[in-house]
């Protein structure tokens, strides 16, 4: 009697682990179901034309979640009464012109003097001469600090100033003569945003303001989008990612030629921003992964953390890419960004 109660309890346990198992199998597969595909643009495949038929990982491989918040890119539908706002708190007169979706104005008495504003993501740009011509020294350098704040309270003053924006760090470009020591001919403080935590990198989001001697604002421009809470969408998991990596599909970035093997040294989740021009209309996580060649060549590679069946692509035909704007932060190979010039 005891050996058949016995019985029956096992047999109730594997039922109940057998019922939880189909259960929990049932509703993530409901939940893909009921997600919708994404429509994302290819990813970009030129970066360095790095191509990888091996990955090995030289690191731990770190705890993913099972899924992670999509965004949605707002239109931020500019107006021409919204340009007219920032061109007269930046001092500007000139004809609003329209093309491209944007708005540009050159300043009528100092022709060099313009603003342009992106009618979609209200990125901006702030140009003057003094900007053109930063190629010599600058003879009165502030503190880090003191450039932060003269930046900050300009973005705020001249209603440029986005939501989430924090600083990050001042830089300081150098000009020089062969056997001669580089001097500082511009200073550009930098501001940003993450997502939750999350590094949100690519093609910005960021701010610039330019200074030219003694604290003189002499610029300024972004590359921004405004997002709002879309989804939270399932994730593949590192190892996925390194087989997408080597199936072509992800942007590799590697110094030099091309190699066949790299030993991954880094593996993190990321949020991508795309230039401006590309009709980006998600953000969506991104795996990045770091690492050397066998030859000691730094490389990285950034594929997507979204399963490929939510995934629709859109070409490119339909989308026109601009020119990099100087303040454009881009991937580099040595884990660090760097500023398109």
């Amino acid at each position: 009697m005891l050996k058949t109660k016995k019985t029956l309890f096992v047999a109730l346990i594997t039922c109940l682990v057998l019922v939880f198992a189909i259960t929990s199998f049932s509703i993530a597969n409901n939940t893909e179901d009921n997600l919708g595909k994404l429509e994302m643009n290819p990813l970009p495949k030129t970066g360095s034309n790095g191509c990888f038929k091996e990955l090995n990982i030289n690191c731990s491989i770190p705890q993913t979640p099972s899924e992670m918040k999509v965004y949605i890119v707002k239109d931020a539908k500019l107006s021409k009464d919204d340009m007219k706002k920032y061109t007269s708190n930046l001092g500007i007169n000139g004809d609003i012109k329209e093309n491209d979706g944007k708005y540009a104005v050159i300043d009528a008495v100092y022709g060099t003097t313009s603003f342009t504003l992106d009618k979609k993501t209200g990125s901006f740009n702030y140009y003057t001469k003094e900007l053109a011509d930063a190629i010599k020294p600058i003879n009165n350098l502030l503190t880090d600090e003191e450039y932060k704040d003269i930046a900050e309270k300009f973005l705020k003053e001249k209603g440029l100033m986005k939501e989430g924006a924090y600083y990050r760090k001042t830089l300081r470009h150098t000009i020089g003569k062969t056997n001669q020591p580089e001097q500082v001919c511009l200073v550009e403080a930098v501001f940003t945003r993450d997502l939750n935590e999350i590094p949100w990198t690519g093609v910005g989001p960021k701010m610039s303001v330019y200074f030219g001697d003694n604290g003189k604002i002499i610029g300024a421009a972004s590359v921004w989008r405004d997002i709002e809470e879309f989804e939270d969408y399932p994730l593949i998991s590192p190892q996925q990612a390194m087989e997408q990596i080597t199936k072509g599909n992800a942007t590799v970035y590697l110094e030099n030629v091309p190699e066949a093997t790299g030993e991954i040294e880094n593996i993190e989740l990321i949020y991508l921003n795309r230039s401006l021009g590309y009709n980006q209309k998600y953000v969506i996580p991104h795996y990045m992964l770091q690492g050397h060649t066998p030859d000691g060549h730094k490389f990285k590679a950034i594929t997507r953390a979204i399963p490929q069946q939510l995934i629709s692509e859109v070409p490119y035909k339909d989308i026109k890419v601009e020119s990099t704007p100087r303040t454009e932060r881009k991937l580099t190979p040595d884990g660090s960004d760097e500023d398109e010039q």
